[in-house]
């Protein structure tokens, strides 16, 4: 085992674990793991992340660190413990010190995170299946980059949104909609949300069944491959009169607790 300090709440990490007085507010009291990266929810409502970002995941808008050279997969050492392996903070768009910014829940997918507040849920990380509630093919997102259409070298590039560096708002989820948000769940490419009323809400990929709503689209009960919806849905059916109390997510597959 190996220990890990918070030194302060601006986000690098100490030597110890331990902390008194102005430190209390820097224990953790929530922690969650992706691939290769961690999350760590303190007293206070602030997010500290750390381990590989190069997908976004660690939300706090820094490079990559592999290095330039297409033919190596070399890390710069020292590019990564600055950037993706000391603990840092996660700083919400226009998040003030007030309660509405507090975050109260933190989930992980195995290359994207979720942060819940009093008034939206927040995501960062990789989008490719719509993970994130956000639409790949919006070419408009300020996160939006040049990607290939298709497998083709050939075919041209379009802009889509396979990341995103830093926090969103995830539409759909915002309190006047469906309340607060209370817990939040990923899976490799689809995210969970449980509100405060017992509803649960799902979006990312779904052709192995992970949305929970998705109908068959052939005779033999099977979902498109690559099938996805970056738009969240409350999952209802069998869970319809159900007041769900807690959610957890596998890489492919969901588990709720009535």
């Amino acid at each position: 085992p190996h220990q890990v300090g918070f030194a302060n709440r601006r986000g690098h990490g100490g030597g110890g674990g331990g902390g008194n007085g102005n430190d209390d507010a820097q224990r953790a009291v929530e922690i969650a793991c992706g691939s290769s990266f961690n999350v760590a929810r303190m007293r206070d409502g602030s997010v500290l992340t750390w381990g590989l970002g190069e997908s976004g995941q660690l939300g706090r808008g820094k490079p990559p660190v592999l290095r330039p050279d297409p033919h190596s997969r070399n890390y710069d050492t020292q590019a990564a413990h600055e950037h993706h392996l000391t603990p840092q903070r996660v700083q919400l768009p226009g998040a003030a010190e007030s309660s509405s910014a507090s975050v109260h829940a933190i989930g992980c997918g195995s290359y994207h995170t979720l942060l819940a507040t009093r008034d939206n849920v927040w995501t960062f990380g990789l989008n490719n299946y719509g993970q994130l509630g956000v639409d790949p093919d919006d070419a408009s997102h300020p996160f939006a980059s040049a990607a290939k259409a298709t497998e083709n070298a050939h075919e041209g590039a379009v802009l889509r949104v396979l990341t995103a560096p830093t926090p969103v708002a995830v539409r759909g989820l915002e309190a006047e909609r469906v309340g607060t948000i209370c817990s939040v769940d990923g899976g490799e490419h689809h995210s969970l949300a449980l509100g405060m009323s017992g509803a649960v809400y799902s979006f990312g990929r779904g052709d192995a069944g992970e949305l929970g709503w998705k109908t068959a689209d052939d005779g033999k009960g099977r979902v498109a491959s690559g099938y996805f919806a970056f738009a969240p849905q409350r999952v209802e059916g069998p869970l319809r009169g159900y007041a769900i109390k807690q959610i957890n997510c596998g890489s492919h597959h969901n588990i709720a607790v009535s």
